[in-house]
């Protein structure tokens, strides 16, 4: 079945393993789902939609409807309180976005890990 598994995996700087991990599955059912050979059962796709923050419409080609409404709803909340981050960030080069990128992840990072303590 047709699907942005690994559009979305690659979006997270994930291999299939990490993946896997996350959503409670193995490389190789990630494997086979991503060349469109296999079929998540119900729950590993809901849990896979969940993952991701995308509709199973989404996640499975049904839809360009990344989003269900109320998420939307949301998003575009957020886009509004920083919107003049999201102007700044346009006008810089393909490399400080990519360092500015590398940045947040470290920082999530480390927030993770204080909050696991």
């Amino acid at each position: 079945m047709k699907n942005r598994v690994k559009e979305l995996r690659d979006a997270k700087h994930l291999t299939q393993t990490g993946l896997a991990l996350k959503v409670g599955s193995t490389q190789q059912t990630i494997s086979k789902i991503e060349r469109e050979i296999g079929v998540p059962k119900l729950d590993l796709a809901l849990i896979m939609a969940d993952f991701f923050n995308v509709t199973l419409e989404y996640l499975f080609c049904l839809s360009d409807k990344k989003h269900k409404l109320e998420h939307q709803i949301e998003i575009d909340k957020t886009i509004e309180e920083f919107y003049d981050f999201f102007v700044d960030y346009q006008d810089l080069n393909s490399e400080n976005k990519e360092t500015l990128n590398l940045i947040m992840r470290r920082l999530l990072e480390v927030q993770a890990n204080e909050e696991a303590e």
